[in-house]
């Protein structure tokens, strides 16, 4: 639902009424046309959602091991790093 909402957001936010906080009733959400794919195409979907927010992590983690990689803060004297033979780091 939450894609499917923030697909309608200009058009909610056209309907919503209040004054301080906008707000949206039940209603206006039932009329919403809502297609529903099949499940393989639902499955797929979530295994790339799911290695999307994986990328993010191990961006963000990354993000924040470089700096102390650079800086000397972390070392990587003492690790067995074995680097593939495509490398050629003879």
């Amino acid at each position: 639902m939450y894609y499917v909402i923030n697909n309608y957001k200009k058009h909610l936010n056209s309907l919503s009424y209040g004054a301080a906080i906008q707000n949206i009733n039940t209603e206006i959400i039932r009329r919403l046309p809502i297609l529903i794919p099949p499940k393989n195409v639902l499955l797929d979907f979530y295994s790339l959602d799911a290695l999307g927010r994986t990328f993010t992590t191990l961006k963000k983690n990354r993000d924040r091991l470089l700096p102390c990689l650079i800086s000397g803060k972390l070392s990587v004297e003492d690790l067995d790093i074995q680097f593939p033979l495509s490398m050629g780091t003879d």
